[in-house]
């Protein structure tokens, strides 16, 4: 409910080497709240730096785990489309900014 919080909360657990205690031995019901967040709130500005951290540990820490759970295993295939997603948009504003920075630069030339 208050994903700044939350957010500190793991940042704090990165700082101190304790997410992947943290994140460690879960079973399918424990994990699905750690993904749900990451699925919603990954993207936010405030918050990516973190959760991405947050997300690569977890992967690292149950990418092995893969199948065994089917309702696991469609969370972390919502977090890749969201993370496709987010790429496709940031590819496109940095060929949008590099494309407006060509009429800049000519129109600086006349």
């Amino acid at each position: 409910r208050r994903p700044e919080v939350i957010t500190s909360l793991l940042r704090e657990l990165c700082l101190r080497d304790g997410l992947r205690i943290a994140l460690g031995g879960r079973d399918e019901e424990s994990l699905e709240p750690i993904l749900r967040f990451l699925i919603r709130y990954l993207v936010d500005p405030r918050y990516s730096n973190t959760l991405c951290d947050v997300c690569s540990v977890l992967l690292d820490m149950y990418s092995d785990v893969a199948g065994v759970s089917d309702h696991v295993d469609s969370l972390f295939a919502k977090l890749k489309q969201k993370i496709s997603v987010e790429l496709r948009f940031h590819s496109d504003v940095f060929r949008l900014l590099g494309t407006i920075e060509i009429i800049l630069a000519a129109n600086a030339n006349n």
